[in-house]
């Protein structure tokens, strides 16, 4: 059988069992009259499948798939500003004039969301719990969107891009902007901290200082209703926060989010944050070098010694939550740690970083191909794989000889007759982590493929000479 004769088969014997199903419907022995499962053979369809069904009937046959689609063709399969564009025209009634203004920006962010997920997460129908239209103490009217444990479903950067896509559905419809009292605001402080220290430890913890900062300035209300039968352990009785227990939607937005995507968000505002009136949010960049300030762990920088800033200045943020017994390898900008590597083998997978087989070796196998790393730069952690075309490690022998390992086999030989690492051997990272973690490319060292480069020249300049 061909592919497309199997998905005529597949597709015809999918009809037959719906038809079956209405006639079983049709008997009145269910509350409902309609099939409970669309069908659906695209994501455009799944991310608004999902959410109509569930939550919003009277967008059914109005378009709204056809219109992601048409979206797609302009921006590209999967691309966030897909998710934006629908958000706010659903929310904007351009598919269905909705009887209230809040359903309205429910529907458009539950509808962005699914489609950032792909629309395969529950993340769209139970992350987010509720979207609220509320007032502020002046009078003006703001949007709030609770969230709940689900969201954890979504991932860190979907949460956090799913409060710019509420914000930008908030923007096209007029409503004014979140304003926390400074109250509210040491209240996301301290019930940030009491779920990391209280409920779980995520994998980055937040200063109240950023915590703060972050509040302070994001444009709508994130919130939720309580997931922990533990109350917060300051600031309670609040006017316009609804519980005094713990958050827990709330505080993974804040811990899994916001600030650890900052650096993502910052890539998306350059971009197209102005082609959706998201120009607001520059205030990321000070948060980041904010958190920079906060979690720089002191070491050495790079300068080009003109009196410029820093190209880089180490953190040992990823050091927290380290767990007793497993090795730290290199500390942040210490030399003889590993040096970073441009490039890409056959090995290198998605968030994979190569090392060279005599390092793994030398390491007493602790580092083996598959081993999950928790790194500094530029992503949050790694998966090993070999490559022994980079710089392996130099190592004091025992007789006081330095010596290069550029080989497993070596490594082997000398392991038991180490008497210190000088120098860890190469990272080989692939340029398109840095892009989509984004983080700034750092110098890089003087390898093979510089002195190749300033070959070539030389060579070229002999050519226009002898010519």
């Amino acid at each position: 059988m061909e592919t497309d004769e199997y998905f005529s088969h597949v597709r015809e014997k999918t009809e037959e069992a719906y038809e079956v199903a209405e006639q079983a419907r049709d008997q009145s022995k269910d509350p409902e009259q309609r099939i409970d499962i669309p069908v659906a053979e695209d994501l455009p369809e799944k991310a608004s499948s999902l959410v109509v069904a569930a939550k919003f009937p009277e967008l059914e046959d109005t378009g709204v798939a056809e219109r992601i689609r048409e979206l797609e063709n302009e921006y590209g399969k999967n691309d966030e500003r897909v998710s934006f564009q629908i958000g706010s025209e659903i929310a904007d009634g351009r598919f269905h004039d909705f009887d209230d203004l809040e359903r309205a920006c429910n529907a458009g962010v539950r509808v962005g969301v699914s489609y950032m997920t792909g629309g395969i997460t529950t993340a769209p129908l139970e992350g987010i719990a509720d979207v609220n239209i509320r007032e502020n103490e002046d009078g003006s009217d703001y949007l709030s969107v609770y969230y709940s444990g689900p969201i954890r479903s979504a991932g860190g950067t979907a949460s956090a891009m799913s409060v710019l896509l509420a914000d930008h559905v908030r923007n096209t419809v007029g409503l004014d902007r979140f304003k926390p009292s400074d109250t509210i605001v040491k209240r996301y402080a301290t019930e940030v901290d009491d779920y990391y220290n209280r409920v779980t430890a995520k994998q980055y913890k937040p200063e109240r200082e950023e915590t703060e900062f972050i509040s302070e300035h994001v444009p709508v209300e994130v919130t939720g209703g309580p997931t922990r039968d533990i109350e917060v352990s300051n600031h309670k009785d609040l006017d316009r926060v609804d519980t005094n227990q713990i958050r827990g939607g709330m505080c993974l937005v804040y811990l899994d989010g916001l600030p650890l995507k900052a650096s993502k968000i910052k890539k998306r505002i350059k971009s197209w944050g102005e082609e959706f009136g998201l120009e607001h949010w520059k205030w990321i960049e000070d948060y980041i070098d904010l958190q920079e300030e906060i979690h720089s762990s002191g070491g050495d920088e790079e300068s080009d010694g003109e009196g410029d800033e820093p190209d880089y200045t180490a953190s040992d943020k990823f050091l927290d939550s380290l767990t007793a017994g497993r090795p730290v390898f290199a500390h942040p900008g210490r030399k003889g740690g590993f040096r970073l590597r441009y490039g890409s083998s056959r090995t290198n997978g998605l968030a994979a970083a190569a090392f060279h087989p005599a390092t793994m070796e030398i390491t007493e196998g602790f580092i083996a191909t598959g081993t999950q790393l928790k790194v500094e730069y530029p992503m949050k952690g790694t998966v090993s794989v070999p490559c022994d075309s980079i710089h392996g490690p130099v190592v004091r022998l025992e007789d006081g000889s330095v010596e290069r390992i550029d080989t497993r086999d070596r490594a082997k030989q000398v392991v038991d007759d180490v008497d210190e690492i000088l120098f860890l051997g190469d990272m080989l990272v692939p340029y398109g982590e840095f892009v989509e973690n984004g983080k700034d490319l750092l110098p890089s060292p003087y390898v093979e493929e510089w002195w190749q480069k300033e070959l070539e020249e030389a060579l070229e300049g002999n050519r226009q000479e002898a010519g």
